[in-house]
Parts: C-alpha cells; structure tokens; sequence
C-alpha cells in the first residue's frame, strides 16, 4: 500500500501577530509575589530532598510541564537554578514553545476552541521556525536544543 505524503499546501499558516493570546509578560510572577498556604507534605518532603540533594553536591534535576511556564513561574525557576538549587530544568514540547513565543514576542498560548474549529490551530510561522532550530541544534551534533534556541531567540 502507497501512503500519500499530507499536502501541506493547503494549510494557512499566519503570523504570529495575528493571534489573539491568553497570556502575556504580566502574567509572569516577580519573586515573592505568590503566597502559598495549605502546602501539602509532599511538597515539604520534595523540599527537604532538594535541599539535602544540594548540601551533597548531587544534581537536582527539575522535569516540568508547559503549564509552569503557562503560569508565570519563569522568574521563580531562575532563581532555584540561579542558586544552585536546580541543575537541569527539562521540559515538554509545550513547555518549550510558550517559552519561546514569551521571549520572541512577550506573548503565548492560543485558545483551541476559538481556532480549532477554523482548522488555525498551532499554525504560526514563528512558533513554526522553533522547528528548524531544533533541527539545526540535530544537525550541530546534539546541540543542547534549548540552549540553542535561545540564543537564536537573543539574536532575533
């Protein structure tokens, strides 16, 4: 059986400019902003691992979800990782993306009901070039691909 490629010329894929957004930099947490009450155990006994991991001298390696960064707590990670307190950060391809939109153009997040029903959703030139950088990372020999994006986000 022959499987046809996808035809990709029908797709109408727009700027990024014209998406109306969920969030932007506001909604980005400056340090001490958030006041957390009723923290369960687990996340005390997930501290006090943190902590003991770092007093060893042991990598801490934080694995997130898009919805962090979604939530405004970039200023926050820095901050952990700035003091020793994370040494990897890994992350969904999601994660990556709002990541990416937030330093191209201080904006991210689309609303799947408003532009899936027009067959729009996900379909941004910019948010589409994050997959030529992640190529060209591949093709540089394994180039961190987060680590090269943001330096071509920096050089934009």
């Amino acid at each position: 059986m022959i499987i046809k490629s996808f035809d990709r010329r029908g797709l109408a894929i727009k700027s990024i400019s014209e998406r109306k957004h969920g969030l932007n930099l506001s909604n980005i947490s400056s340090l001490g902003a958030i006041k957390v009450s009723n923290i369960n155990n687990g996340i005390h006994q997930t501290a006090e691992h943190i902590i003991h991991a770092k007093k060893s001298s042991a990598s801490i390696m934080l694995i997130i979800g898009a919805h962090v960064i979604r939530s405004g707590m970039q200023n926050y990670l820095v901050n952990l990782m700035e003091r020793g307190y994370i040494s990897c950060l890994a992350m969904n391809g999601g994660g990556m993306i709002h990541d990416y939109e937030f330093a191209m153009i201080g904006a991210t997040t689309e609303s799947v009901a408003h532009y899936i029903k027009d067959g729009q959703f996900g379909l941004w030139k910019e948010t589409g070039i994050l997959n030529d950088i992640i190529n060209q990372a591949y093709v540089k020999g394994g180039v961190k691909m987060y680590r090269h994006s943001g330096v071509k986000v920096y050089h934009l």
